[in-house]
């Protein structure tokens, strides 16, 4: 969203934290006909946490009225070179003073994935270049759940519970070949056979109550606690073969293990208050307190016997406390202008030790985040708006607690523990005339975090692939929006983005300067046809654009969807066709700075063209009064965690 990734997902002011394939596959199963509408927040206020930079999509579902019971469900099933199977349960439950809710969502995903990995290096004068090529063979299977109860104690107070989880299980087969050149002569051959299971679990439970005074007057309390772990064990088959005559001449075994229990607490505070009919303040507090061990390991098998890599092996601990003071007010000057200020305060505290060293982490630092808005009508048909705000992007713990995956013995993926909290600027100026929508935004971003950045040992010809901070990365982007409706029975949604990116950072000991002028597009074309049919066509485009020290290629999809709704309630049946001609499934990058040494070039195959059929039905009463719009207290620190 506005040329920046890490968009937060909510529905209903609540953040449904979960994967995000599990995310994604919630979404799409979600009934259409329930969507009130979805709201896009570019300059998330005071009131919400500081974290992340790209701003916040809330899908707001219709509130029903009355009591009774209703419920939805859908049904997927997909191919993408392999198949794919998906379900989606919801159900709603008011009985006077009670209010009953839940979902549970099924996702079983098996997936081809090809990954290549070319890099090119001299030492003492010859030329070296690896070439990994990595053929995966992979099952996600997901589950995710969620029980609420709301209680209207009385006509002012509401008493709310939740508790919610999720268990993600990646399991996956892959033989990897990895020929190395040395001046266009091979030199070696290697042939390694894995297998990895990454399983991420997560029990959340949140208490929560709402107050009001008066009609213009709230306070609400929200405590969340959650339980985070994750097992990571991987076993590798190294076969090192004659390049002649293609005979096995070695072999030798290795495994890797990461596993990581995460704790978080959060308690958040909200007070709210109309003043007048023209102005409305808020205040709140926050509180996060996260711990987590990290146990790392990388063994061989020798003689019959395994032995620890101490360069790769260690235990780690993770304390960290946030705590945020906010106030925001808004002002309404007249029926066409209103201005909302606001400003939060974050302490943040980290600490991050291992067995053998204390303070590798050891941060005490407190920022002011200040948030303007201010829009005018000039008529029924112009309206301008102006907003800036300041946020910042913390490391993810899966960026603090390190980790070891390997591609090949010379290439491997692992964490950062280095890595430091980025800040960012951003203005953002907006007019629209009629449904037209033009806006035009700066970002200036301090100690920006790049993930899955390339750092080379060129002595050893080694390469990381790692998390790193860059000193400045600052964009302009240009957006425009051109709805059109040729027709009563054709709709179009048209955007464009325009950016231009410049990248100024010392880097792995020497210094980089980059800028590039990039765009994206979309065109989605709605039918609605006869018999209570209707279709989409849409196109998408991004142009290569920067990734940290890298390129990213272009990509491009046209997709296809045809829907029927069967009447007296039967629900509906969808068909579609995501990326066609196979063009935005493989993300494809590539880093060449010469004074660093550095010429590295991947390509990521993670998907395929997919098709998609899905089934979904309402049951129930549609007049039940929906759930009530509210917020947990630990939208930011869910994020992290994933």
């Amino acid at each position: 969203m506005s040329g920046k990734n890490g968009v937060l997902v909510m529905i209903n002011g609540k953040e449904n934290r979960m994967p995000l394939s599990a995310l994604v596959q919630m979404l799409q199963g979600m009934n259409s006909s329930n969507i009130e509408k979805i709201e896009l927040i570019t300059t998330p206020p005071a009131s919400f946490s500081a974290e992340g930079d790209a701003g916040i999509i809330n899908i707001v579902l219709i509130k029903n009225t009355g009591d009774g019971f209703n419920s939805n469900a859908s049904l997927n099933v997909g191919y993408a070179r392999k198949e794919k199977t998906g379900l989606n349960l919801n159900f709603n439950y008011r009985k006077n003073k009670l209010n009953w809710y839940g979902d549970y969502s099924f996702l079983r995903n098996h997936m081809l994935q090809d990954f290549d990995n070319y890099r090119r290096v001299v030492q003492d004068g010859t030329v070296v270049e690896v070439s990994s090529n990595s053929d995966r063979d992979a099952f996600q299977v997901n589950h995710n759940a969620r029980l609420g109860l709301d209680v209207d104690l009385s006509d002012k107070t509401i008493l709310g519970f939740l508790v919610s989880g999720f268990d993600q299980k990646w399991s996956m087969d892959a033989v990897n070949e990895v020929p190395t050149l040395e001046n266009g002569e091979q030199a070696t051959y290697l042939r390694v056979i894995n297998d990895e299971v990454n399983q991420l679990q997560n029990i959340r439970g949140n208490f929560n109550v709402q107050h009001n005074f008066e009609k213009d007057e709230q306070i609400s309390f929200n405590a969340d606690y959650l339980v985070y772990d994750n097992n990571n064990p991987t076993n590798y088959l190294n076969q090192y073969f004659d390049v002649d005559n293609g005979n096995l001449l070695s072999e030798d075994r290795v495994r890797s293990g990461k596993i990581t229990p995460l704790d978080i607490s959060v308690g958040k505070l909200d007070y709210k208050k109309n003043l007048n009919e023209d102005i409305k303040m808020e205040a709140g507090l926050k509180a996060s307190i996260n711990r987590f061990d990290n146990e790392v390991s990388v063994s061989y098998l020798e003689n019959g016997i395994w032995g620890f890599d101490p360069e790769l092996t260690q235990t780690y601990d993770l304390e960290e406390d946030i705590l945020a003071a906010y106030t925001s007010w808004t002002f309404q000057f007249s029926e066409t202008t209103s201005l909302m200020a606001g400003l939060r305060y974050e302490q943040t505290r980290s600490l991050l030790n291992s067995l053998e060293k204390s303070g590798i982490v050891d941060r005490n630092y407190g920022e002011l985040f200040p948030t303007v808005f201010f829009a005018h009508d000039i008529n029924e048909n112009n309206r301008i708006q102006f907003s800036y705000n300041r946020r910042i992007s913390r490391p993810t713990f899966r960026d603090l607690a390190p980790f070891v995956i390997f591609l090949d013995p010379s290439t491997f993926y692992t964490g950062n523990s280095a890595i430091q909290p980025a800040l960012t600027n951003s203005g953002k100026f907006d007019y629209r005339w009629k449904t037209i929508l033009a806006s035009i935004q700066y970002n200036n971003s301090q100690s920006f975090i790049a993930r899955f950045q390339p750092v080379v040992d060129l002595e050893e010809n080694r390469q990381l692939v790692t998390a790193a901070n860059l000193d400045k990365v600052q964009s302009v982007v240009f957006s425009l929006s051109l709805p059109w409706e040729p027709f009563s029975w054709w709709n179009i949604q048209n955007s464009l983005t325009a950016m231009w990116t410049e990248v100024d950072s010392e880097y792995s000991g020497g210094q980089i300067n980059e800028e590039q002028v990039s765009w994206s597009g979309n065109s989605a074309h709605n039918f609605t046809l006869p018999k209570d049919f209707s279709t989409e066509v849409s196109l998408n485009y991004r142009s290569a654009n920067i990734w940290g020290i890298s390129s990213f290629g272009e990509m491009w999809s046209l997709n296809f969807g045809i829907q029927k709704k069967f009447g007296n309630d039967w629900g509906n049946l969808r068909f579609s066709v995501r990326d066609i001609f196979n063009k935005s499934s493989s993300w494809r990058t590539e880093a060449d700075q010469p004074d660093l040494g550095i010429f590295v070039r991947s390509t990521y195959q993670i998907n395929w063209r997919t098709f998609d059929l899905t089934y979904s039905r309402s049951f129930g009463n549609n007049k039940v009064k929906g759930t009530r719009k509210r917020q947990t207290g630990s939208e930011a620190d869910q994020r992290r965690a994933n």
